[in-house]
């Protein structure tokens, strides 16, 4: 028992056990490493009593426990988790039950398989393929702009997109081409965007360089390290580009 332990601690991968009333029998080091919590943390704890503020994530990682617990042998899924510093990433769960020497359910055991970097490879090349053919075909640029938005937004799932022109003369962002899902919940706020114009006092002279980064669903500009790190805009402003929301 005590070799199968090392083995086990000694995995790349992140190793989970847990018992059958959900709770958490052991970890390895890579799962704490993955999660960024120490697994004192995780011992004799539930999924909910992990993640309180995420119990829609909880409740899906229950449910698949208790699909197992129901059938007991192997399980294999994809799914979104989250980690301790609250970004999100996609994880393939491959579980499998244990017994005692009755043969009764003691408990599973389980690994995980980051995939993010795959899935967001993915999604780009399906972007790109998606929007070649739209700036191939669209006659006018303010058609090139709404069609891009339009295949970008269903290419990655989102709801909503828009298009912020920079106007140099009067240093202000405008919103100038937009798309959204037709959900008559969303029409209040892009008619509300459409409106908009930010005001971007810290942006004398253009737009700040750096690279514009979704984070927490929201754009934020990447600063070049060389370069002196001019203020990075709040929620209350927005770059010239596309600003989303997540498809519900």
């Amino acid at each position: 028992r005590r070799m199968t332990e090392q083995l086990i601690e000694a995995l790349p991968n992140p190793v989970f056990f847990k018992g059958t009333d959900g709770r958490y029998l052991g970890v390895n080091k890579a799962w704490e490493s993955y999660f960024g919590i120490p697994r004192h943390e995780f011992l004799g704890r539930t999924v909910h009593e992990l993640s309180p503020r995420d119990p829609e994530i909880a409740d899906r990682l229950h449910a698949m426990d208790q699909v197992l617990w129901d059938n007991p042998g192997n399980q294999e899924y994809e799914t979104t988790i989250r980690t301790r510093d609250g970004k999100d990433r996609r994880a393939i769960y491959y579980k499998a039950t244990f017994t005692h020497a009755d043969g009764s359910i003691a408990g599973l055991i389980g690994t995980i398989i980051d995939v993010t970097a795959r899935r967001e490879a993915e999604e780009h090349r399906a972007m790109e393929h998606a929007v070649t053919p739209v700036l191939a075909q669209a006659d006018t640029a303010s058609e090139a702009a709404q069609k891009t938005i339009q295949a970008i937004c269903r290419s990655l799932g989102w709801a909503y997109g828009a298009y912020w022109r920079w106007d140099e003369k009067v240093e202000l962002l405008r919103c100038t081409e937009t798309w959204h899902a037709d959900s008559p919940e969303l029409e209040e706020f892009v008619n509300t965007m459409g409106r908009r114009v930010i005001e971007a006092p810290a942006w004398h002279g253009g737009p700040p360089k750096g690279e514009w980064v979704v984070r927490g669903g929201l754009l934020e500009v990447v600063e070049p390290e060389a370069d002196a790190a001019p203020p990075v805009p709040d929620a209350r402003t927005a770059p010239p580009g596309a600003e989303t929301a997540p498809e519900t």
